[in-house]
């Protein structure tokens, strides 16, 4: 073993030194395969001082030096951030060797590559409106961070394109041609940030609008005589167009307005209960696609229309009196004040109990029958005549009619005609027919659920009147709705009984 000797300051030493074999200045380094978070270390041949170290492309993190005897042996960089899965980085480093102020040497070619990832890129969500128009924005979504390069995704509808965020691409249409298909591809080779592979080429299409369709909004049943008219088109469409290819039979005047693709047709006033025709006609120009080929039609019937006389409302007075407290309210109607009992005692009021043992009672074509304020068979109520009568008493005219005579077209009429009409029916048959004898041995036909009513109103026309308007004077219900055919079954329950009616003039 060599022995040195060192002289400093007059002073001698002795010392031993180990002549080491001659090694590469760059000793050893991993150069693939680094994980993502690993630690990247270097190894040096020589002991020597680092002058400069850094990753290319940046990375945040710190360097650790390994120390030797006269200097650094091998140096290691922790990551705080994750490398980018299968990113080739550069490690820049210059070095001094041994301790004198010589040029720092650059280390070139000192580079290594992280494991990419194994999860392939994918498009997970892929959205446009149907069809594409320009302006629109077609979204694409991968599964995982993507390389933010314009020739990621290939687009051969015209427009531009930009990163939402690294997973996230929108592409803003100019321009279409109508009736053409789009290819949007992903192609096979494109890599993601962390290094995964597309494997296949994806490719999506897109459509630009094709032939103009309308389609009518849909129509009630009972369609109101000023209520708008809608037809929607699939896409932009010129609007005078539109417009002159929109038909109504028969031809009724109105003004047209818009709510983007959505032409509305307001007419003046239809006609009630009266069938129309509305029709798109072909030849409707789209302003991208093409021209509409095809005629669409919809058919509808206006609503009746509601007529209603302005009659005041009471309840009836006494548990028996409903044909007064019903006169009551179309006298009111007139202007004539007055209650259920003084309206009785025109009718006619004797009231007396029923003579069970021989069946007889009084005649409700000619009086009102019994006690106006019992039930259970002490009182029973009166029938059209003595009503009409009580009418012209209190000054006005009466009409007294009955059986097959109350048709729906009979009461439509008196009611546009501005009359309101006392109606008998029923609130309930439970009780049966029964009969008595009067004292002049008239045989009475009765039912103690028998029930006047006041008609008020009328739905739809002379001719064909839908339903009618009632005050019932017992439920409450004012401008209570019947449908006309279910009236007229009502009325005709008990032939004799039910089947009669005062219209007050």
């Amino acid at each position: 073993m060599p022995i040195v000797l060192f002289v400093i300051a007059g002073v001698f030493f002795a010392g031993v030194y180990v002549v080491r074999t001659e090694l590469p200045l760059v000793l050893e380094y991993k150069k693939e395969g680094i994980g993502s978070t690993d630690e990247w270390t270097i190894s040096f041949g020589r002991d020597v001082r680092i002058t400069r170290a850094r990753i290319v492309p940046a990375v945040s993190g710190s360097w650790y030096a390994h120390k030797g005897m006269f200097g650094v042996t091998a140096l290691t960089f922790k990551p705080s951030s994750s490398f980018m899965k299968g990113e080739v980085y550069t490690a820049d480093i210059s070095i001094a060797q041994g301790y004198g102020e010589r040029e720092p040497n650059h280390l070139s070619s000192i580079t290594f590559s992280v494991a990419p990832s194994s999860i392939e890129p994918k498009i997970v969500d892929f959205s446009t409106k149907k069809p594409v128009l320009p302006g629109d924005k077609i979204r694409v979504t991968f599964n995982v961070p993507m390389k933010r390069e314009s020739s990621t995704l290939f687009f051969d509808v015209p427009g531009e394109g930009t990163w939402v965020d690294s997973l996230t691409y929108e592409h803003t249409v100019s321009e279409v041609i109508g009736g053409k298909t789009y290819l949007v591809k992903l192609l096979q080779g494109i890599r993601g940030e962390e290094g995964g592979v597309v494997t296949v080429d994806d490719v999506r299409t897109i459509a630009s609008p094709g032939y103009v369709v309308a389609s009518f909004s849909s129509i009630s049943h009972e369609h109101g005589t000023r209520t708008p008219i809608e037809v929607s088109f699939n896409q932009p469409v010129d609007k005078a167009s539109a417009e002159k290819a929109f038909q109504l039979s028969p031809e009724t005047s109105g003004v047209f307005s818009w709510e983007e693709e959505k032409l509305i047709f307001t007419p003046k006033k239809l006609e009630p209960q009266k069938r129309y025709v509305a029709s798109i006609t072909p030849g409707v120009q789209a302003k991208f696609g093409l021209p509409s080929k095809e005629k669409v039609s919809i058919s509808f019937v206006t609503a009746p229309e509601v007529y209603k006389l302005d009659v005041p409302y009471f309840k009836q007075l006494y548990s028996r009196s409903c044909e007064a407290a019903s006169l009551r309210m179309a006298l009111a109607y007139y202007g004539i004040s007055t209650d259920d009992m003084a309206i009785i005692q025109k009718m006619g009021y004797n009231p007396r109990s029923k003579d069970k043992e021989n069946n007889v009672w009084d005649d409700p074509h000619k009086m009102f029958v019994g006690d106006a304020s019992k039930d259970n068979g002490e009182g029973y109520g009166v029938y059209g005549e003595p009503v009409a009568l009580a009418a012209t008493k209190f000054g006005r005219n009466a009409e007294y009619v009955k059986a097959s005579a109350i048709t729906p077209k009979f009461l439509a009429k008196n009611i546009r005609e501005g009359y309101p009409i006392v109606l008998w029916g029923y609130t309930s048959l439970g009780a049966g027919v029964t009969t008595w004898k009067t004292p002049e041995g008239k045989e009475i036909t009765a039912n103690f659920g028998e029930h006047a009513r006041l008609v008020v109103g009328v739905y739809g026309s002379v001719e064909f009147p839908a339903g009618f308007y009632l005050h019932d004077p017992l439920s409450g219900a004012e401008y209570e709705y019947w449908d006309a055919d279910k009236l007229i079954t009502h009325i005709n329950a008990i032939p004799g009984v039910t089947d009669q009616a005062v219209v007050v003039k």
